[in-house]
């Protein structure tokens, strides 16, 4: 799971515009990496599962919403 979360984190503060749109129009006030901290600590493990496939699988679009 740590791995998972950190590699997450890495391509998430990489690629910002790969977060939720609720999530990237917080990046122009915050810190992109407290944005993304918000966003993965509020994941359940199914959810950081399922969102951690979809970061890693080569696709380029946002992650799912919650």
């Amino acid at each position: 799971a740590y791995h998972r979360v950190q590699d997450m984190f890495q391509v998430l503060t990489g690629d910002p515009k790969r977060l939720p749109l609720r999530f990237r129009r917080r990046t122009g006030t915050r810190p992109i990496e407290s944005v993304v901290g918000e966003y993965l600590a509020g994941m359940t493990d199914a959810f950081c599962d399922t969102q951690y496939r979809y970061a890693t699988d080569g696709s380029t679009g946002p992650l799912a919403d919650w």
